[in-house]
């Protein structure tokens, strides 16, 4: 009989790993988040997509390679993240409710509020997935950014966990849904090709723009506004896709 295999027990959540979530501990907030390959794993062809809604210009300019992101180490960290969550997800899901109970233990011990970004570079619809998980953990506050137009509806219509904030996200292809769903009363992410140090366009069409390099945490957005966001990495030399917008244009 063959020797039991050892269940992979390194922690799932990132905190402190990132240029912005730390800036939320200004506001009182202890953020983990979770970063796994979002399209396949790297040298390896399993034909999942973790961002069912992305486009070619957002896979080609995704934070998952910029910043940390284009170290080795962080590569293949992500990579093993995935795999886990394609091959076993029954473990996946309670080693992410063991490191949400961490998280909660370590922000009450500071005096914080704890903060979860389950979909730091990916889009899986974890109201569904994973409902029982904000239920056991209501004073944590669960926030993401989608790009699935049914699903940010769904968030709008009060039809998620009360404690699981969503911030849609605009690219080349769905502003059309990015105006509607601002017209509803959502809150939309845009990335301009606004310059770091630069202060960020005042609104964007018609809708008032906020700075949403300041800090992570969304669920202290006012309602109803554009969350703007400068282009980062390959993105801040994208003139042509759509996806980023230039003041200049």
């Amino acid at each position: 009989m063959g020797a039991r295999r050892s269940l992979d027990t390194r922690p799932l959540l990132s905190v402190g790993a990132d240029a912005k979530t730390p800036r939320g501990l200004s506001r009182g907030v202890l953020t983990g988040v979770l970063y796994m390959t979002p399209a396949r794993g790297r040298g390896e062809a399993d034909g999942a997509n973790l961002c069912p809604f992305s486009t070619p210009a957002c896979r080609a300019e995704c934070i998952d390679t910029t910043g940390r992101g284009v170290m080795t180490t962080v590569q293949r960290a992500r990579d093993r993240r995935r795999a886990r969550f394609l091959n076993n997800r029954v473990e996946f899901l309670e080693q992410l409710d063991r490191d949400v109970a961490r998280l909660n233990r370590a922000a009450r011990r500071r005096g914080l509020k704890p903060a979860v970004r389950v979909n730091g570079t990916s889009d899986i619809a974890y109201e569904l997935l994973a409902g029982p998980l904000f239920a056991r953990y209501p004073e944590v506050s669960f926030y993401d950014y989608t790009k699935v137009p049914a699903r940010y509806a769904r968030f709008l219509a009060g039809k998620f966990p009360a404690n699981y904030h969503l911030t849609f996200s605009r690219s080349e292809r769905n502003e059309a849904d990015a105006l509607r769903l601002l017209q509803n009363g959502g809150n939309v992410a845009v990335v301009f090709g606004t310059a770091k140090g630069r202060r960020l366009p005042q609104s964007w069409r018609g809708y008032r723009v906020i700075d949403g390099d300041r800090h992570d945490y969304r669920p202290a957005d006012a309602r109803n506004v554009v969350v703007g966001l400068r282009a980062k990495g390959p993105a801040k030399r994208d003139r042509s896709s759509g996806f980023v917008v230039w003041e200049d244009a």
